[in-house]
């Protein structure tokens, strides 16, 4: 019989919640002090938890979704380190506050203050304080030392290194000078390697330890270096600072995300007591923004009365000393050494690039998105030192699989292929504002923190004047006040702020009692919960839910119909969003709604809506209902449908982002404003209302009541009868009314739809089904999809890269059907996942939502076999016009499209190579050809008039005179027909091929004013993407994009392009036959499907075709 074996359950998890706190900071303090091959060995699976800790203490400390990734990641080099020695040493140096501090008396065991929550939320950052000297603490009766690299935010990295190198963490002082830290490295150095060669990887400030080490110690840093590089003597830094940063002027005067997370916290100090403490550290000063990168006006940064009313809590002799520190640091050669040295850049985030001083003490921040989100690529370069660019928050760069894996290559070789040498740069319609740098996640985080800080005050108040034991009575109420989730919850917040992260902590805070003390300052919400239609709904406004790109369907469906399909309009034209949080109001077209209004709030992307998102999304919706003066409003449940959260994680969720942004309104407002606290619940469907009505029953126990029925015959209801119920605080944390309403309508059933799935009497919006691929890593693709009849939510799938990337490969250089036959239900089987194929049968129109990875697979020729017919097979790009579109793409400004009517403007692009090598006599046939197509059909039969510029042959074809016709002319449609070139290199120069030095590519497109309704290019490689891990809206590369990529982003609303060398007499066919469905009114995608069935027969050339766009598009006015 095989033998099991049980996981020690956690002792902490047994105990009452004050023996469960103070369990819980003991277990943070062993981590904290856990040597960290003994980490790697419990985590690697040798034992069952690491140095005596339990696995579930370490799964609980991490958080599961991250211990499960370390596990992985410790069992990889475990097995690694197994099979070969580490080729090498490395130390690794954190960040700031990227080390755990403890406080101690005398000799007594530290106790880590920093970071604990129950350290934090007493005041006990007081502890931490330092004298006017910078070097000793300000009160002599606590010794500070650090207790080790922070694990949460560094394990991943020191892990994965771990598998091929002797990685030795280096915690250091973060307070302090950075000359002691440098010290303190040499020493370790000296001590522990004697001679031995050594690598230095650097997060952040760890990288300025290392410069200033170098500086020092140049004896040393020549002594650490193995000839070859290979084993030692390279400096790797993530994101340094090396001529300071702008955030640091945030964080002396307070303003800083991290200082307001502490002051919300701290529940024992203001603001001006916290910057006391905060501002003592000299270690901060000395990442200041370096004077030879700053004007003659801002050097006077380094005076202490330019800070204002904030002078008493800015030292002096601290900015002398940052100012020296930076002059000595530029004057010493051996600190830039382009041979031995590496930088790594996050990019696309909101940096703080600059300053003005206002006056005294205020400043206003100038921003680019050419930096990482705390260090602008200005102040972090170096010069001629190899830079590596990713797309990444700094303090995430240490945590980016990418850049760890990157970091391995580049400690063995000096170069690396998994990152860009080439700056990635953000596509936006306009510069940066604090808007950008300051997010609405960042509130709600101090919102989030501000509800603990009330509840330990409660605390506070109510153990006070317990004599002498007040202390110890305080620190036992409060271990019993708060959950382990919720403290790590906030340290984890507050480390990520501290060290630049971006979004949310790993750990989440579960929705807990309030106590008596919080719940009496809170006023409570007015729910009702009302059996209707959204749009028969007599409310202020009616709230609808809504995922980024895709069209309205369901309840915003069901209003853009009664609107006459204004919202579907309004998102084509760009107007409509749906990015997380944001809000839209839809105004009542022709009184068509009873509501006031409608409004839209942003779900984000389709397949990653949370239930943190849903309650950011509804503080947002009641701040903003209330901003215009309104006291209630109507909402459907949001987030409660089909693939989303189950019923009651989302109503909780829902009620407690109502609460939280009736009180963060009336905060914001002083008092002097009173927020909506009214809200509307509508179901329509018998059982999900009956579903409502029993969860808030039993939320509000037996003395709930329900009003009597409501007719709704045109008259305004009557109000309702019956006492109104309170819901349990402790499921909302917020103090809830409850009345339940019935209209006299019953509806047993959703409404009726046709065969295909459609509502009955509304047009559908969705009339495809939606299949979303995602690349997240080397081996892993997210699957998520939607229709209009049904959900498949995310799935993530395991895969073989090579089997994939074999099956595509085989694809893309089939020449028999039975070829294609064979691998295309290949790579139909082997990646999309079972539960899909229902959703894919159904024979609707596939729109595949890709990113840049999963946009270089063959989708087009993927094959299945229908459930109705198994002996029948059918293929994506035949059967089901599959069309294509980029994963959240915003457009950077995009250019205007032609108006929709009878006339037709169209450009012919062929074979415009000068040079033999680059010209393709079929390409001119192909144009010529398609030229006829439009010059033969018989227009004036179909009332329409037709107009085409041709430029064939090199003689005719003037690269300027094209650009120009590009940039400026008002075409319906531009045919490209010639070499496309691909170069993965160098993407940015990817493009049509006008000659052998002249490509017109991305950069080019990018400044159209207008844009085409339809760009068709038959050439080779025109429709290849950049490979890489997928990017949202805002983070797509302009100067990484292939020139499909640039076209789509301009605002081409179709793109059609080869994505492999194709056949140049099959591809005229495709065309002609193309564009003569086109021009008998033929939507893009029945034109395409009948040019690809036309060729289907004769090779791989058919399946070559992707077009990115809008299925159902025509490009002349039909016929009345």
């Amino acid at each position: 019989m095989k033998k099991t074996t049980k996981t020690k359950r956690s002792t902490a998890a047994t105990r009452k919640p004050a023996a469960r706190a103070a369990a819980a900071v003991e277990v943070e303090r062993r981590i904290s002090a856990l040597d960290w091959n003994d980490l790697a060995t419990g985590l690697g699976g040798a034992t069952r938890g690491a140095g005596g800790i339990p696995e579930n203490d370490l799964r609980e400390y991490f958080g599961a979704e991250e211990f499960e990734r370390l596990q992985q990641l410790a069992g990889f080099s475990q097995t690694v380190r197994s099979r070969s020695a580490p080729l090498g040493n490395v130390i690794f140096l954190h960040g700031i506050t990227g080390s755990d501090l403890g406080v101690a008396a005398g000799s007594a065991k530290p106790d880590e203050v920093w970071v604990n929550f129950f350290r934090l939320i007493n005041g006990r950052i007081e502890r931490l304080k330092l004298a006017a000297d910078g070097a000793k603490e300000a009160d002599r009766t606590w010794r500070v030392v650090p207790m080790g690299v922070n694990k949460r935010y560094y394990a991943r990295a020191v892990l994965a290194l771990g598998g091929r190198w002797n990685v030795r963490p280096f915690a250091y002082d973060w307070r302090k000078d950075i000359d002691d830290s440098s010290n303190e490295l040499a020493k370790l150095i000296r001590r522990d390697f004697q001679g031995q060669p050594v690598h230095l990887v650097a997060h952040s400030m760890g990288g300025l330890v290392c410069r200033n080490f170098i500086r020092l110690h140049q004896d040393l840093w020549e002594a650490m270096k193995d000839p070859g590089l290979v084993r030692g003597g390279r400096l790797i830094m993530l994101g340094t600072p090396n001529y300071g940063s702008f955030s640091i002027p945030q964080v002396i005067t307070g303003q800083d995300k991290m200082i307001s997370l502490l002051a919300t916290l701290d529940v024992r100090h203001d603001l001006g007591e916290l910057l006391e403490v905060t501002n003592s550290f000299v270690g901060s000063y000395m990442m200041l923004p370096a004077p030879a990168k700053l004007t003659p006006a801002l050097q006077k940064l380094y005076r202490g009365e330019t800070w204002g009313e904030s002078t008493g809590l800015v030292s002096q002799r601290h900015l002398d000393r940052s100012y020296q520190f930076h002059h000595d640091l530029e004057a010493a050669a051996p600190t830039i050494d382009p041979t031995r040295m590496i930088y790594v850049a996050g990019c696309r985030q909101a940096t703080l690039s600059g300053l003005k001083i206002a006056s005294r003490g205020d400043f206003d921040y100038e921003l680019t998105y050419a930096g990482d989100g705390r260090v602008p690529h200005d102040l972090g370069l170096l010069e001629n030192v190899p830079t590596y660019y990713v797309d990444e928050a700094h303090g995430d760069l240490a945590r980016n699989e990418s850049v760890i894996a990157a970091v391995d290559e580049l400690l063995e070789r000096g170069q690396t292929a998994t990152l860009g040498t080439q700056v990635l740069r953000a596509v936006k319609r306009a510069a940066p504002t604090m808007r950008d740098y300051r997010t609405p996640e960042d509130k709600q985080l101090i919102e989030d923190l501000g509800r603990l800080a009330r509840k330990a005050e409660a605390t506070h108040q109510a153990v006070r004047g317990a004599g002498a034991r007040a202390d110890e009575t305080e620190r036992a109420a409060l271990r019993a006040t708060f959950t382990d989730e919720e403290a790590r919850f906030a340290e984890d917040a507050i480390v990520k702020a501290a060290l630049g992260g971006r979004g949310r902590p790993s750990h989440q805070i579960a929705v807990h009692p309030m106590s008596p003390a919080v719940r009496a300052q809170i006023k409570p919400i007015n729910v009702t919960l009302l059996k209707g239609d959204i749009t028969e709904v007599e409310a202020p406004l009616v709230v609808v839910g809504h995922y980024k790109g895709v069209p309205p369907t369901r309840a915003v469906g069901a209003i853009d119909h009664k609107l006459g399909g204004w919202i579907e309009r309004a998102g084509r034209l760009g107007m409509i969003g749906g990015n997380l949080g944001e809000t839209f109001f839809v105004p009542n077209v022709a009184n068509a709604l009873k509501a006031g209004g409608a409004v839209l709030a942003g779900m984000g992307e389709f397949g990653k809506f949370t239930r943190d998102d849903l309650v950011l999304l509804m503080s947002n919706v009641t701040i903003g209902v209330s901003a215009l003066g309104l006291k209630g409003y109507a909402s459907v449940l949001i987030g409660s449908g089909e693939g989303n959260l189950d019923r009651e994680s989302a109503l909780k969720a829902f009620l407690e982002g109502v609460a939280a942004g009736a009180e963060r309104f009336e905060k914001e407002s002083d008092g002097r404003l009173a927020a909506s606290r009214s809200l509307t619940i509508v179901e329509k469907y018998d059982a999900p209302f009956k579903s409502l009505e029993e969860q808030l029953r039993r939320l509000a126990g037996p003395q709930s009541s329900r009003a009597g029925k409501e007719r709704t015959s045109g008259r305004k209801s009557a109000r309702p009868q019956g006492k109104a119920s309170r819901i349990d605080e402790a499921e909302v944390n917020a103090p809830i009314t409850l009345t339940v309403k019935k209209g006299a309508r019953s509806v047993a059933k959703p409404e009726q739809r046709d065969r295909a799935g459609k509502r009955a009497g509304v047009p559908s919006s969705l009339d495809e089904v939606r299949l979303t691929v995602e690349q997240l890593k080397e081996g892993t693709f997210r699957f998520s999809a939607l229709a209009e009849t049904a959900v498949v939510p995310v799935r993530e799938v395991e895969i073989n890269a090579t089997f994939a990337r074999g099956a595509a490969d085989r694809l893309m250089s089939s020449t028999t059907r039975e070829e294609q036959i064979k691998f295309g239900e290949l790579l139909y089987t082997y990646l999309v996942p079972e539960d899909f194929h229902r959703m894919i049968d159904s024979g609707k129109p596939l729109k595949l939502i890709l990113d840049r990875s999963t946009a270089s697979y063959p989708w087009e020729m993927a094959c299945f076999r229908s459930a109705q017919n198994p002996n029948r097979v059918s293929s994506f790009g035949v059967d089901l016009r599959v069309t294509r579109q980029f994963r959240t793409l915003l457009s950077s400004a995009p250019g205007m499209k032609p108006v929709l009517n009878r006339n037709l403007k169209v450009l012919i692009i062929a074979d415009p190579a000068r040079e033999p090598d680059y010209q393709l006599p079929g390409a001119r046939r192909e144009g010529r050809e398609v030229a006829s197509v439009f010059r033969n059909f018989p227009a004036k039969q179909h009332g329409i008039f037709i107009e085409v510029d041709e430029h064939i042959g090199p003689d005719q074809c003037d690269p300027v005179e094209i650009l120009a016709l590009l940039l400026s002319g008002a075409f319906d449609i531009v045919h490209y027909a010639g070499h496309g070139g691909y170069d993965k290199d160098n993407p940015a120069g990817s493009g049509w091929i006008f000659g052998k030095d002249c490509v017109l590519s991305a950069r080019e497109i990018f400044r159209a004013r207008k844009v085409p309704r339809l760009v068709f290019a038959n050439a080779c490689f025109s429709a290849v993407t950049t490979q890489g891990l997928a990017l949202s809206a805002d983070e797509q590369s302009k100067g990484l994009a292939s020139i499909a990529q640039a076209f789509f982003e301009r605002g081409v609303s179709n793109y059609i392009g080869s994505g492999w060398p194709v056949n140049d007499e099959q591809a005229t066919t495709l065309a002609r036959t193309f564009y003569d469905g086109l021009l008998k009114g033929q939507p893009i995608c029945d034109a395409l499907k009948a040019g690809r069935a036309e060729i289907g027969g004769y090779g791989d050339t058919w399946g070559a075709y992707q077009h990115y766009g809008n299925p159902n598009d025509v490009v002349i006015k039909a016929d009345k």
